[in-house]
């Protein structure tokens, strides 16, 4: 408990969070809505991640290759992953038979590899070909609104893929991965809270028809069998998927003592605290937002939540 109490406090600095200020009615029902979405998907990816490793032990050379379109909706054919997106070596040299531990290993490096092959579909298949048109497609608010930092995301999940791979299939390495960036994970509380903001401007897209065949042939072209809207989802449901993953680390765990074991909780520690935070913050904006409905939006200033920098 002094640990997660530690990690919190060195969260705190993240204390800020956007705000919104045009339909606000909207922005409650929206709020709402992600708040069940949200719920909904930690304990479905909760439930997935557990079937996916079991099937894993059981089926190893069945269930690698269509183990990530199942939990991060890959594309088919899509971006090639950051190294090539060829499978890790087998573990412990030819005819060595993984354990339970090492496929852990190899899905949280694999499934970030996917992530980041998505994210960046996202960034250089949508956002760069929107910023490349020669006519305007979308108004920079709507741009903003869309995508967030999204960049910013991408940017982190590339560095961390390349720090995963470098760690030899190690546990306590991946660990250390997540305990050494743990502050660099605050960019997700700003993209979870711009989230009800991207649904609402991906809603306003899809009512204009150049718009939707514009993102529509983006889709096209990447070959995604699913829309924008689901590849916008994968960074919220990926920051609190984290400590899941780690979790299973502690579970198979050879022996639960140690210097070593202790760096594997530090990181789920880590992990948990910036979930909790992640929801912390969304409450607290929609709260304030209820606030503003029911004032009519003229005590904004007064509590802090309008005029708050993106």
């Amino acid at each position: 408990m002094e640990r997660v109490i530690r990690h919190w406090n060195r969260l705190q600095w993240w204390n800020s969070y956007p705000v919104w200020m045009w339909c606000l009615r909207t922005w409650v029902a929206l709020a709402v809505l992600d708040s069940i979405i949200l719920e909904d998907s930690i304990k479905h990816h909760q439930t997935l991640m557990e079937w996916q490793l079991k099937l894993l032990v059981a089926h190893p050379r069945k269930s690698s290759s269509g183990l990530h379109n199942a939990n991060n909706n890959a594309s088919p054919g899509g971006w090639p992953g950051a190294r090539g997106g060829h499978p890790l070596a087998a573990f412990g040299g030819p005819g060595a038979k993984p354990s339970y531990l090492d496929r852990v290993v190899q899905e949280i490096v694999e499934s970030e590899r996917t992530y980041a092959r998505d994210l960046r579909s996202i960034v250089e298949g949508y956002l760069g070909k929107i910023i490349d048109a020669e006519e305007p497609v979308l108004r920079p608010e709507q741009v903003s609104a869309l995508f967030g930092n999204i960049e910013d995301i991408y940017e982190l999940s590339s560095t961390l893929l390349q720090n995963l791979e470098s760690c030899a299939n190690d546990p306590v390495a991946v660990a250390v991965c997540f305990v050494t960036r743990s502050q660099e994970f605050a960019i997700y509380t700003q993209y979870c809270n711009n989230y009800p903001s991207s649904v609402a401007a991906l809603t306003e897209c899809m009512r204009s028809k150049v718009q939707a065949r514009f993102l529509r042939e983006c889709q096209e072209r990447l070959r995604h069998a699913l829309p924008l809207g689901a590849y916008l989802l994968k960074p919220v449901q990926r920051i609190l998927k984290y400590h899941l993953l780690l979790q299973e680390i502690a579970r198979h765990f050879e022996h639960k003592a140690g210097d070593d074991y202790e760096l594997v909780l530090e990181a789920i520690d880590t992990m948990t605290c910036v979930a909790w935070y992640i929801n912390d913050m969304k409450r607290k904006h929609e709260h304030a937002i209820r606030q503003q409905v029911g004032t009519g939006g003229h005590q904004g200033n007064a509590t802090g939540v309008v005029g708050g920098s993106r």
